[in-house]
């Protein structure tokens, strides 16, 4: 819609340019063949001032020509208005009858003309091989004629095929071609940076974010070199860029900086649609001048007063109604832009959220950890200093018979009872896998013939302690231990696996 939206605007602003031509540039029978060279000459540099005037007076006087070539050209002027206004099925007959002209008369650069008007209206349809067909046709005859001016602008439709497509090369094969013939033929250069862009394009669909890169910097060149004051033209090349650096960031997974760049992208759009407020109300200002300089016309052209007037109200009943769509899109776009700004920032706060909770169950971790390990230590100390207790006692009841031994023994194992190994087991068990969740269980799946001796083999190891450490707690020398943790590898079948490697991973 916002495409016919700029056609049809653009139609507009033809018929308002036709105020300026004044009693000397009337059109008239002897120069009329003339007018015709020169609007088909304009056409080809995308202006089409002197169109609209040169098809209105020869079918208001019904004006014909007997040379087949001259036909052809005004033939291929009717089928260009009506591509303008969107009238599919006349610019497609006007373009037929132009073929037969054009082909007839050897006119092949015509020819290459008319079917590059062919694929616009196959694209239209969505018809895009006939689209390619008639683009192939206009590309050969186009480069017999070496009417390169109007090539840069095949080889850019050719490249909407092949975008579809996604076939890259040969998308970066006719962007390259159309950058070649801009810079040997120095013509519209405006198209350079969109040939860049869709190289990087290209480079980005196969995942060469170099070469990407350098045509994307080269692009923002080319738009740093456009003139300040065409700030629509800046704002749609930057948007361009904008947008194919949020395809680059996304091929290669960095979502953030794709979701930046298109947001980018966004705003910009929303400006352009601003810029073309701006460009329709300034048409609508010209509305008094126009209808005086439209009777002025019309008052040599009697016949056809009322007609154009009526096109005239047509004319601005349509810009209205456009300014009101494109204020609703607008309208539209701020709304979707500042949700967007809101979820963003809910999601950044979120994140952050996140983060400080991750920071707070690492310290924990950290601090149940030493404390395990303290806890682990502290029952070591309790357990020895008790044990030397009951060996004084065994030695005081084998020394002194005067002393009541059955009432050391009772004491002795009274003391033992206070550190049974099962319930400190099961403690330290609870404890550990506070830190470690279903540790045991995962480790008599992985060898489930260890011994409980060895399980507490593991667990020490799993929270780092030395091998030293672990011979004060279980009573046994550096070397028994080292000799344990080898059967235990043995046991769960590592191989060249660092045993404290294995026991983290579960």
């Amino acid at each position: 819609m916002l495409n016919f939206r700029l056609s049809f605007i653009v139609f507009l602003f033809l018929i308002l340019s036709c105020e300026q031509h004044n009693i000397e540039n009337t059109i008239n029978e002897d120069n009329i063949e003339n007018k015709i060279d020169e609007a088909y000459e304009l056409t080809e540099k995308d202006d089409f001032e002197t169109l609209i005037p040169v098809l209105f007076y020869i079918n208001e006087y019904d004006v014909t020509f007997e040379d087949e070539c001259l036909q052809a050209k005004v033939t291929y002027l009717k089928a260009v208005k009506a591509y303008a206004v969107y009238d599919f099925q006349t610019q497609e007959k006007f373009s037929e009858e132009a073929l037969v002209k054009a082909i007839k008369c050897e006119n092949y650069k015509l020819v290459s003309q008319i079917y590059n008007l062919f694929s616009i209206a196959y694209f239209r349809n969505n018809e895009p091989e006939k689209a390619k067909e008639a683009l192939e046709k206009a590309i050969s005859f186009g480069e017999k004629e070496e009417n390169y001016a109007f090539l840069i602008d095949v080889y850019y439709n050719l490249i909407q095929y092949y975008v579809n497509k996604e076939d890259w090369n040969e998308v970066r094969r006719y962007a390259q071609k159309g950058i070649d013939a801009i810079k040997k033929f120095d013509q519209k250069e405006r198209r350079l940076k969109l040939f860049t862009i869709y190289c990087a394009r290209s480079h980005i669909g196969q995942g060469d974010f170099v070469e990407a890169e350098k045509d994307l910097k080269e692009a923002l060149y080319l738009v740093e070199k456009i003139d300040s004051e065409e700030e629509f033209e800046i704002t749609r090349s930057y948007r361009d860029i904008y947008i194919t650096y949020s395809q680059y960031h996304q091929k290669k997974g960095e979502f953030q900086e794709a979701n930046n760049y298109l947001q980018l992208a966004d705003s910009l759009s929303i400006l352009r649609n601003r810029l073309l407020n701006i460009q329709i109300q300034n048409l609508l200002s010209n509305e008094v001048s126009f209808n005086k300089n439209l009777l002025e016309i019309n008052q040599k052209i009697v016949s056809n007063q009322r007609v154009l007037i009526l096109c005239g109200i047509i004319f601005i009943l349509v810009i209205l109604f456009c300014l009101y769509k494109i204020y609703i899109i607008s309208k539209k776009l701020k709304l979707s832009l500042k949700q967007k700004e809101v979820l963003n920032d809910e999601l950044q706060l979120a994140n952050d959220s996140l983060q400080l909770r991750n920071e707070k169950i690492k310290i924990l971790l950290s601090q149940n950890e030493k404390l395990l390990s303290n806890k682990t230590l502290k029952i070591s100390a309790l357990k020895d200093s008790i044990k030397r207790i009951i060996k004084k006692v065994d030695k005081i009841t084998n020394e002194k018979e005067s002393i009541e031994t059955s009432k050391l023994l009772f004491l002795s194992r009274a003391l033992n009872d206070i550190i049974p190994e099962t319930e400190l087991w099961e403690e330290f068990k609870l404890e550990f896998e506070k830190n470690n969740p279903n540790f045991f269980e995962k480790l008599e799946k992985a060898a489930p013939n260890l011994t409980v001796l060895e399980q507490k083999h593991c667990a020490y190891l799993a929270i780092n302690l030395s091998a030293k450490e672990v011979a004060s707690l279980v009573n046994l020398s550096p070397r028994s231990v080292e000799t344990a943790r080898y059967r235990i590898k043995k046991k769960l079948d590592l191989g060249d696996e660092s045993l404290a490697d294995f026991l983290q991973t579960i």
